[in-house]
């Protein structure tokens, strides 16, 4: 039933391109896996609409080189130096801080309630998706007075859109390159400040050892490696999730 998704993994694996240049395939299979499981008729559709932006209010954990295929196609637009601003200030005001005491500060790629990179945005925001618009927009004022909020997210679409990723991160680990999870802002800054950034990391260096935001296991990463390859394990994981995002979007 979730042939194509399962075989996700793997297929983000064979990739023999230069591992930047793996990011825009990686960014198509989170898409697919993502219109896949939209097109499974008992699952409700999600809130989620055009001009929807309480999530772009969040911290976001990147892998190395999606940040250096955004920062390559951000030098690219013809209002560039308007981007890097928007960026340098967003770092400042976050100040290095960490949640829960990051200030509530907006993506600086939101522009008029949209993003302004939506086509090549991280692949952590490719996997948020929520079933109540007004649980949203409570968590993002909860969010700003230090408070809790239960939103109703889309797990069956995070759990599918987290594949693609954990192959490109096992590819990064086989490769000997630095492969935690960055900030996107803190992440962009260096890369798009530092000419070199680039070139020493893919070299080895651990050039955002100060930006880690999700520090990854590389033995879990590693363990999970070949139940990622197991189409029976697979399957049943996915249809588990599946169904039970059905029943818990009853009560909602």
């Amino acid at each position: 039933m979730h042939n194509r998704i399962i075989k996700s993994y793997a297929e983000v694996l064979r990739f023999s391109l230069p591992v930047i240049d793996i990011v825009p395939h990686m960014f198509a299979i989170q898409d697919r896996n993502i219109k896949d499981i939209n097109n499974i008729p008992q699952l409700p559709k999600t809130a989620c609409h055009k001009g929807c932006d309480s999530c772009c209010y969040i911290q976001v954990s990147v892998s190395p080189p999606e940040i250096f295929y955004i920062a390559n196609r951000l030098k690219t637009f013809h209002n560039f130096p308007e981007i890097l601003e928007r960026i340098d200030k967003s770092f400042e005001v976050m100040n290095h801080k960490r949640h829960p005491n990051r200030p509530v500060h907006p993506c600086p790629f939101l522009v008029d309630h949209q993003c302004s990179i939506y086509e090549f945005r991280p692949g952590t925001c490719r996997q948020f998706s929520s079933y109540s618009d007004k649980a949203c927009k409570q968590g993002l004022i909860n969010q700003e007075k230090g408070l809790e909020c239960e939103v109703p997210t889309g797990q069956i679409r995070m759990h599918v859109c987290q594949i693609p990723p954990t192959a490109l991160v096992k590819k990064l680990i086989d490769m000997g390159l630095e492969f935690h999870g960055i900030e996107l802002i803190e992440g962009l800054h260096l890369a798009l400040h530092d000419p070199t950034a680039q070139e020493r990391w893919l070299n080895g260096e651990a050039v955002f050892a100060d930006c880690v935001l999700g520090v990854v296991n590389p033995n879990e990463i590693i363990e999970a490696h070949s139940r990622f390859l197991n189409h029976d394990f697979m399957e049943m994981l996915i249809q588990k999730v599946l169904e039970m995002e059905i029943e818990s979007v009853k009560s909602i």
